[in-house]
């Protein structure tokens, strides 16, 4: 055994080693060869895997919705109900809950009503809704008749999935489909990591190679958004964008035209495919354009350019301050010039055509002053106002067979100042007030009307008034639906537009209305404190804490973003 162990040993000992300069450049070339070869095989096979992984979402798509809508119970007692979703931080995805008869009662008329949160009747909740409204119309027009007018609506809906739910309406007896759509196509890509979405690209589009693993890994795996969710990952992320952009957020704002183009083509292709459904099981669909506040809301994020200096970049923040002042004093010509000079650095900024706009309008220059106005949604950071090419895609899609047209822009534009939609229909950039919910409904009616789809008069079946008691708001109800959208509009930066805002909900309580006094004072600070005027918003804050101080700690929880006790706490 010991001869044997020595023989061994001996006989490593006899193995050559590279005892020249030339056999050490040999055995280190073979080493790099083999590692070489080890990573380009392990790259291969990554490549491999993510072309199998793109073919198969391309082919089968990312996996479908879970399902909407829940069958409850058998038999004649069946019933159908909207599922429910837990909110996600920033974008709570849900439902209208609304509960309605598997079989159709005999005689009924049953619609469908499909879009977003216009739909879903943000800010106000499940009653301020236009399908609401149509339903009252509707069994005024149609007494004895039951008519129903389901809320198919969810908060961030975009045309992808609401396919998928349209296809999950069918077996409910549909007699006619309505599709408000259009704000939410590009919502995606401005919160990926909190967006509850499934990626609905249509397969039929013509989609950027990527695109769709991008999509998957961004929006659908739950370890992703989690990680994307966490402050370090988020902030590592935002410092990534503001080094290579010069600012972060805004993503729909940047992106190229390939996808911008793949995005309209894949919106077109899913409102095709609902036609193609809804001659597949004869039912009417009518799509509606889409509206937006063009006049009264500025752009929701007008970042400037990266590639300028800082010379640059502060001659331009100076001019949009200057014209705004000039504006505001009641010098639009002077605004034009100041908007004209800066437009030398940056032709298409968002918010000097807003400006420019607003000052062409006090000019009388309606003609240009809707072109400017056009151009501030177009070139927004945040592309949450459709841009003109979604209403030019539902015009050519609701003239295919079997598709009829609500055209709720053109609607809104004849019932407004010099045809340009502003606040007296819409209270923040998209979302209409109980006046504008009325208005889509009506028009909605009066195309119900036309396709003899609902009996003459139906739209005038009963007035305005009596449409906004069927709705049933409360005072509070409105206020706090008002007060979300100041928050909204603050959380964006648009201090002037909440701060406008919080004053119209302080100037709306019942008489007698608890705590009333306290809470007006509260929101007038709110006002005050989002303009800036801190002096002043510190006094009128500490005036109704003064009043009512347990209800103003109720109201700090829920106003919490605007930190109200951290600014009370700072030294004066």
């Amino acid at each position: 055994m010991r001869s044997k162990k020595s023989s061994g040993s001996s006989a490593r000992a006899a193995k050559p080693q590279p005892s020249t300069a030339k056999d050490f450049r040999r055995s280190l070339a073979s080493r790099l060869r083999s590692v070489a070869i080890n990573v380009s095989l392990a790259a291969a096979s990554v490549v491999v895997i993510l072309l199998i992984a793109e073919a198969a979402l391309r082919l089968y798509g990312p996996g479908g919705p879970r399902r909407y809508f829940v069958v409850r119970g058998g038999g004649a007692d069946a019933i159908v109900e909207t599922a429910r979703y837990e909110p996600t931080p920033r974008l709570p995805i849900r439902m209208v809950p609304v509960t309605f008869p598997l079989k159709k009662p005999s005689g009924g008329l049953r619609i469908f009503c499909f879009g977003g949160s216009t739909v879903y009747g943000y800010p106000f909740g499940p009653k301020g809704t236009f399908p609401n409204l149509l339903q009252a119309l509707l069994r005024a027009a149609l007494p004895g008749r039951p008519v129903e007018v389901i809320n198919a609506g969810f908060t961030g809906g975009d045309s992808a999935r609401e396919l998928a739910l349209m296809k999950e309406t069918v077996p409910f007896s549909p007699d006619i489909f309505i599709v408000y759509s259009g704000h939410n196509e590009f919502l995606r890509y401005d919160y990926p990591q909190e967006y509850d979405h499934v990626f609905g690209f249509n397969r039929s589009a013509a989609v950027p190679m990527g695109l769709r693993c991008e999509a998957f890994f961004n929006n659908n795996s739950l370890l992703w958004r989690w990680a994307r969710g966490t402050a370090p990952i988020r902030n590592l992320f935002q410092a990534s964008e503001k080094r290579r952009y010069g600012y972060s957020g805004g993503r729909s704002g940047k992106l190229p035209q390939d996808l911008l183009d793949a995005i309209y083509a894949s919106y077109e292709a899913n409102l095709e495919e609902m036609i193609s459904l809804s001659k597949e099981k004869g039912v009417p669909i009518i799509f509606c354009t889409q509206v937006c506040n063009l006049r009264s809301v500025q752009p929701l994020f007008a970042p400037l350019p990266p590639e300028l200096n800082t010379k640059q970049r502060e001659s331009i923040r100076q001019a949009r301050n200057r014209a705004a002042e000039q504006l505001a004093s009641q010098r639009p010509d002077l605004a034009l010039q100041t908007i004209e000079e800066a437009r030398r650095i940056v032709p298409r900024d968002a918010y000097l055509a807003f400006l420019a706009g607003s000052a062409l309008l006090k000019l009388g220059q309606i003609d240009r002053a809707k072109v400017e106005l056009q151009s501030a949604v177009e070139n927004d950071g945040l592309r949450h106002r459709a841009p003109a090419r979604v209403n030019e895609i539902v015009r050519r899609v609701a003239t295919r067979p079997g598709a009829l047209l609500c055209d709720v822009q053109r609607t809104f534009e004849t019932n407004s100042p010099n045809e340009i939609v502003g606040g007296e229909w819409i209270l923040d950039h998209v979302h209409p007030n109980l006046e504008g919910l009325v208005l889509i409904a009506q028009e909605l009616a009066r195309t119900l009307e036309q396709a003899k789809l609902a009996p003459p008069g139906a739209s005038a079946a009963a007035t305005p008034e009596q449409l906004q008691q069927a709705v049933a708001l409360t005072t509070e109800e409105w206020r706090k639906g008002i007060c979300r959208l100041a928050l909204s509009a603050a959380g964006r930066g648009n201090n002037g537009q909440a701060a406008g805002l919080f004053i119209q909900a302080a100037g709306r309580f019942d008489p007698g209305e608890p705590h009333a006094q306290a809470e007006q004072t509260y929101l007038r600070g709110l006002a005050e404190l989002v303009r800036g005027q801190n002096a002043q918003a510190r006094q009128t804050l500490l005036e109704s804490q003064r009043l009512d101080p347990e209800y103003f700690n109720a109201l700090n929880a829920q106003y919490a973003q605007l930190q109200v006790t951290r600014f009370l706490g700072e030294r004066r």
